[in-house]
């Protein structure tokens, strides 16, 4: 019986401690909003950032669909101005929206970084494009 008690214990810690959210210790959450041109599926969304920590001058902005095995889209790394909108088509080797396996459901995910190349917020939403 102590034994089982035991295990149950370790299972316990080993899958309760290693869970981790969206948030990375010691980073602020940044809000996300995208808004897709259905006139232009194959560009990158206008991207909408909240809750930006002061001092990021580099985001990492990532584009998987998650109805398609996350299938990657493309991103990368751009200059951030601190305006909190990120262009129409600032990813230039984005791979544009199909409906192979359905309806697509995007997920973004954006790491914000200081100068010094610290990471210091990161956030990711997910949702679909709107019908036409």
């Amino acid at each position: 019986m102590k034994i089982a008690i035991a295990v149950s214990i370790l299972f316990m810690f080993f899958f309760c401690g290693c869970s981790k959210d969206d948030k990375t210790e010691g980073t602020t959450k940044i809000e996300i909003d995208f808004v897709w041109d259905l006139n232009h599926l194959a560009r990158s969304p206008e991207i909408h950032l909240e809750n930006v920590p002061e001092g990021v001058d580099r985001l990492t902005i990532y584009f998987y669909d998650v109805t398609a095995n996350n299938y990657s889209h493309g991103g990368g790394s751009i200059p951030y101005d601190g305006s909190g909108i990120i262009p129409v088509s600032a990813f230039k080797d984005f791979k544009g929206l199909t409906s192979m396996f359905g309806i697509p459901k995007i997920k973004v995910t954006v790491e914000a970084f200081n100068k010094n190349g610290q990471l210091v917020g990161k956030g990711a939403i997910t949702k679909e494009p709107p019908n036409q």
